[in-house]
């Protein structure tokens, strides 16, 4: 969501990846068959953000949003001032508050 007035992008799903943020190829559910014939609802929720004129509503698949990830621009947690090494050595929580603050920064530059 871009909020008109604060000029600020928020992620409304930082945790979307949620324990198994290192693995881009599992988009972490899908509507079509996968489970017995079924849809994939594991990570299925529902959000909701206040809006105003002005503000934006952006909606990308989880191919764009991979482009998005800062692992996925071979960047590091220390890149990202986070004090592990690797990204297999961060909480899932550290990770993906630090992915979502990067990917926000990057799609602000695109909007403005």
């Amino acid at each position: 969501l871009y909020d008109s007035k604060s000029k600020k992008i928020e992620e409304l799903t930082p945790d979307s990846r949620g324990e198994n943020f290192l693995d881009a190829s599992d988009c972490g559910g899908r509507i079509g068959p996968y489970i017995e014939g079924g849809p994939d609802v594991r990570n299925l929720e529902v959000f909701m953000s206040p809006c105003v004129t002005g503000d934006i509503i952006i909606i990308c698949s989880d191919g764009v949003h991979d482009n998005f990830d800062p692992q996925m621009n071979n960047l590091y947690p220390k890149d990202l001032g986070v004090k592990q090494e690797s990204w297999e050595d961060c909480l899932p929580s550290e990770a993906n508050a630090a992915k979502a603050e990067w990917r926000t920064s990057e799609m602000g530059k695109i909007v403005e």
